[in-house]
């Protein structure tokens, strides 16, 4: 197969003269674009391996990688996108910058490298293989970054992502802290792994995860979590925290992805904090609404609610200590059924309504030692009002009051 290198003078891929050689290249064909050079696509073209020095402009055309030549793209120059597609036919994509204004389509049978900067609200596919497929992105506007990993790879990032989808029947796991400025996806199938050295993953909108999410001992934080049929969250050992923000949905916590909840969200002896001190405008924070029937269990857990009331629409167990701070109200209830709250470790709260004042139903889905107010480890009332339903009882392994009122 034969060489080209581009002139230095720039042109169209399809034209002889922005090649030295004579001709221009076709699949199989080995590619320089020359350093300060800019070679444009007009048309689908094809390659065998491509150094880019300078900048190659494919737009929304197609480029593909194959022959030969393995198809592998490399240098130390940009390529920018639209809507364009690049397919690798056998090793790895990796530029020192890429450029995507558009939904591209980038295709890596190899691992990718370099930076990759995704522009207003571009929303490429990117696939990448091998067991070091990474992505290091830098992410503006409102950009959605498809990741597709198939092969077990690494989430590599150096800057933030605004939206990100992950999808592929493999595990990704992170390789330094990612954020996510936005919302974050994880498929069915896949798995996303904070990794053993415990990288932070911060999210400013909504996880989605139908697949799994392993927490290990990072520091793990998110606008809200939704967890649906079939995903699991297997939760940080440190702290989860779920933080409220304006514009933001009033359902902060959803799980419905197993029948029995303990299987989609696996506490791992760490902390679930609900901070919702920013008000999200809808008038109340809703936890639990669109979950699963049953008693949901956690090992510690906190709200801090200073802005609307919290609403706890389904029956909570935590087997470590139970914290409800602020200023506003968190009540346990669900139309005419109250729900339950049994504690394990040391209950400290203020502001609590356990049940509202027209309640007389109990949540009869979950078994009978399991029902109503449980206080095992004893209750302290620090503030505030501490309210009962009507007709409810509460069992509680020591209280005290230490400056609220118990009504």
């Amino acid at each position: 197969m034969a060489t080209f290198n581009s002139t230095g003078l720039g042109g169209d891929w399809e034209l002889t003269a922005t090649w030295a050689e004579a001709g221009f290249p076709v699949a199989g064909d080995t590619v320089t674009i020359t350093s300060g050079d800019i070679v444009t696509l007009t048309q689908n073209e094809a390659f065998g391996s491509c150094g880019v020095a300078g900048t190659l402009v494919v737009g929304a055309h197609t480029l593909a990688g194959s022959g030969s030549g393995d198809g592998h793209i490399h240098g130390a120059g940009e390529i920018t996108l639209t809507t364009g597609t690049i397919t690798t036919s056998g090793q790895d994509y990796k530029p020192a910058l890429t450029t995507i204004t558009g939904n591209a389509t980038i295709t890596a049978n190899q691992k990718l490298g370099g930076e990759f900067d995704i522009q207003g609200a571009a929303a490429p596919t990117i696939t990448a293989r091998g067991s070091q497929g990474g992505l290091n992105i830098s992410a503006d506007g409102e950009s959605t970054v498809n990741f597709v990993q198939s092969e077990a790879g690494v989430l590599e990032n150096a800057g933030t992502f605004y939206n990100l989808n992950i999808s592929g029947a493999h595990t990704m796991t992170q390789n330094n802290a990612v954020t996510v400025a936005n919302d974050l996806t994880i498929a069915s199938g896949t798995t996303v792994t904070t990794s053993g050295s415990n990288y932070a993953l911060t999210v400013d909108g909504d996880v989605s995860v139908t697949g799994t999410l392993t927490g290990n001992a990072s520091a793990i934080s998110m606008g809200s979590l939704t967890i649906p049929s079939g995903g699991t969250y297997s939760a940080t050992s440190g702290t989860t925290t779920i933080k409220s923000a304006t514009g933001t949905s009033s359902n902060t916590y959803s799980n419905s992805g197993n029948a029995d909840p303990k299987v989609s969200f696996v506490h791992n002896n760490g902390k679930l904090f609900f901070d919702l001190s920013v008000a999200n405008g809808a008038g109340y924070h809703n936890i639990l609404n669109s979950s699963t029937a049953g008693l949901h269990t956690f090992y510690d857990f906190e709200i801090k609610c200073d802005s609307e009331y919290v609403a706890m629409m389904k029956s909570i167990e935590v087997l470590g200590n139970y914290t409800v701070r602020g200023s506003n109200a968190i009540r346990y209830e669900s139309g005419n059924a109250t729900n339950s709250l049994i504690v394990h470790g040391l209950a400290t709260t203020s502001n609590s309504q356990l049940g509202s004042s027209d309640t007389t139903g109990i949540d009869t889905g979950i078994p009978v030692e399991k029902r109503g107010w449980q206080f095992l480890g004893g209750l302290d009332v620090t503030g505030g009002t501490f309210k009962l339903g009507s007709n409810q009882t509460v069992k509680v392994s020591g209280l005290r009051n230490l400056g609220g009122t118990i009504t």
